[in-house]
């Protein structure tokens, strides 16, 4: 009778495999130290009713609840907050109907003559007064400050842009809400964390376009 023939298992060949992870972990490592990520600290608008709010009704008891308005004339802000941008008393026709805009650009349009791809890239296309903004920005928060009424929310700058305002005109804004190292430095002795700083929070109002 004949002997039955026993099957013996090749071992399987892990090189090949090997040699691919040793190529692929430099790799993936060189590709990832090559990527640099940019955040912006922001907030999604809140969803659904506001709750009711426990405070006096007394104006010159609310704290400082900042919103930029965004326009292609110009740059300003909320009404309850246009008291904190003025010294004395705030003048009459920034409380019209259509006040006019707080940052408005030369020539009454912050637009200047470019095609829409360009629009989206090049802040030439643009006048917005920036660094005034920014300047404007910090004598608010002092002012909100001195009166006691910069609470943690005030922190946090809300942006209203109109419907054809394009991103890159929301990103400056953003820049200049927040200001740089320069307007750090003015804030850096306040104990509390949220008063240093300028606007370190931004986010955008529900139902923006």
């Amino acid at each position: 009778m004949a002997k039955r023939r026993e099957e013996k298992e090749e071992p399987l060949n892990l090189v090949p495999i090997m040699n691919l992870v040793t190529i692929l972990i430099p790799a993936l490592l060189i590709a990832v130290k090559a990527i640099t990520l940019t955040m912006i600290e922001t907030k999604l608008p809140a969803i659904g009713p506001s709750e009711p709010s426990t405070q006096t009704e007394d104006k010159q008891e609310k704290p400082l609840s900042l919103q930029l308005i965004i326009g292609t004339k110009g740059i300003t802000v909320n009404k309850p907050s246009l008291e904190f941008a003025f010294d004395g008393e705030v003048p009459p026709e920034y409380k019209s109907e259509n006040p006019p805009p707080l940052f408005p650009c030369d020539g009454g349009s912050c637009f200047n003559a470019c095609d829409e791809d360009k629009k989206q890239k090049e802040m030439s296309c643009f006048n917005y007064d920036f660094p005034e903004l920014t300047k404007k920005l910090v004598a608010i928060k002092q002012k909100a400050i001195r009166e006691s009424r910069f609470e943690e929310s005030s922190a946090n700058v809300v942006l209203m842009p109109e419907k054809d305002i394009p991103y890159i005109v929301l990103i400056h804004t953003m820049d200049a809400a927040r200001g740089s190292s320069a307007e750090e430095s003015l804030f850096e002795n306040y104990s509390e964390p949220y008063k240093k700083g300028l606007f370190k929070l931004v986010s955008f109002a529900g139902g923006m376009n």
